[in-house]
């Protein structure tokens, strides 16, 4: 049957897709998705996590808000929506586990939580296999929207220097680093030096307080890269607009991404607003290590 519906709306672009449910936390993707679903006509709804999702982002979308911990209601709320596939997108703050308040679905995975590393790679492969034994199909976001993967080479106007790329090689070998500890995903260098390694506190913290340990000549680079044994298909390291303003803002140089790992939200105005403050963008093949 579903090779009998391929081949009726081929001709039309029309096959058709299973709804969607989009697990939320923040971040300017979410929009995105919702945007992209509602111009192809696809059916989704969105599972906003509290303190995480702006609400008011939301408004207008079929959506409910659901607290960390409410991995029962979460559930119940996705097979009450007859959502088929799943993709999960944003950034999820860590809370302590009293501020969790696990309900029982949630307190049945406290062992397995426990007895990992308790980073994010860990944390999000268990909620994967936990959404896939409820049947449900989790998608990486590309799958949805590929026209957000970074592509090879550079992006925009402006070009790292030679010393810049030297600098991105380094942050390249430390955020690989870091990812294999399941620490985090980005780095800042300057002029060799690295400036402050992506921990706990998330990308946006890291780039402000890189901005403060700031000295004169070549700016320094953010470098982001996919952490090497994470499931690609939840937390690719991602930048959007916001990105580009806090860089421009903490005086940094420009931003190194890893090519087909990572993704760019709303790219035409990134690439906007990296050429409005002089900043470069550059997908780089990490197989290299070496900026193309």
């Amino acid at each position: 049957m579903e090779r009998i519906l391929r081949e009726l709306f081929a001709d039309q672009n029309l096959i058709v897709r299973p709804k969607l449910g989009i697990i939320a936390g923040g971040g300017e993707l979410v929009n995105e998705l919702c945007s992209a679903c509602s111009h192809s006509g696809r059916q989704y709804f969105v599972v906003g996590i509290k303190g995480n999702a702006d609400p008011g982002k939301l408004q207008g979308t079929p959506h409910k808000i659901i607290r960390l911990g409410a991995i029962g209601e979460l559930l119940s709320e996705l097979k009450r929506q007859a959502v088929k596939e799943i993709v999960m997108v944003g950034s999820i703050k860590r809370p302590s586990w009293q501020e969790v308040r696990p309900d029982l679905r949630a307190m049945k995975l406290l062992p397995r939580f426990l007895s990992g590393r308790q980073g994010d790679g860990d944390v999000l492969k268990i909620a994967i296999t936990e959404l896939e034994k409820e049947g449900f199909r989790v998608v990486g976001v590309e799958q949805v929207l590929p026209g957000l993967l970074t592509p090879v080479g550079n992006i925009g106007r402006y070009s790292p220097s030679p010393q810049v790329r030297k600098d991105i090689a380094v942050g390249l070998s430390v955020a690989t680093a870091i990812g294999d500890l399941d620490i985090g995903q980005a780095v800042v260098v300057q002029q060799g030096l690295i400036l402050g390694i992506e921990a706990a506190e998330g990308t946006d913290c890291l780039i402000s307080r890189c901005g403060l340990l700031s000295k004169a000549g070549e700016k320094g680079t953010l470098i982001k890269v996919r952490k090497s044994f994470q499931d690609p298909r939840a937390d690719l390291p991602t930048i959007g607009p916001y990105t580009i303003k806090r860089v421009q803002e903490s005086g940094l140089g420009g931003i190194a991404l890893q090519a087909c790992a990572s993704l760019i939200v709303q790219r035409r105005k990134v690439i906007e607003l990296a050429d409005k403050y002089g900043i470069f963008l550059i997908g780089v093949n990490t197989n290299n290590r070496e900026p193309q």
